[in-house]
């Protein structure tokens, strides 16, 4: 009982986060910047889990944004990614133009997803993780959305997953 009171704890937290209006801190962003901060933040933790990283990043991509949301959507994506291996492993990001947008590829080693669970995605309380409340995703689309931006997904069952966010390329 204990357990799913923390649970729904847990849940009520995330809702309340969502629902909460978000600060419009936005100024000029680096790209590179905020994803080599969420890289250290997380090394930490991921380093006990024998999880490592390997960066490929365009130097000069900048964004309007507000920093510390796209910083959450990067945790909340590269930790998917570290639960998707139950071994170790690397996450790779990447980040470039492509077709007029920011993009920016977090790609893990994981077991993959079916077709019919990357079409869950989206649906708020939908998880595969015993101990996952299924807002992680919800909250990463509604960000992003904010951000005029989109989170496209590609998988391959037994070899991974890739995430991608686009945002659209404004003038440097």
């Amino acid at each position: 009982m204990i357990g799913e009171i923390d649970k729904l704890e847990k849940i009520t937290s995330e809702l309340l986060h969502m629902a909460k209006p978000f600060k419009n801190n936005k100024k000029n962003e680096s790209i590179h910047e905020m994803i080599k901060d969420v890289v250290f933040i997380m090394s930490t933790q991921m380093d006990m889990k024998d999880i490592h990283f390997t960066l490929d990043l365009e130097d000069n991509l900048h964004y309007f944004c507000n920093a510390s949301q796209i910083k959450q959507v990067l945790i909340n994506l590269i930790k998917n990614g570290a639960e998707a291996m139950n071994k170790s492993g690397t996450i790779m990001i990447n980040s470039r133009i492509e077709d007029n947008q920011i993009a920016i590829d977090i790609i893990d080693e994981g077991q993959g997803m079916s077709d019919e669970i990357v079409q869950e995605l989206n649906n708020p309380f939908f998880t595969t993780k015993p101990d996952g409340t299924g807002l992680g995703l919800v909250i990463t689309h509604h960000i992003l959305e904010m951000h005029n931006g989109l989170l496209k997904v590609s998988t391959d069952e037994n070899k991974g997953s890739i995430f991608t966010i686009l945002l659209p390329l404004v003038d440097r």
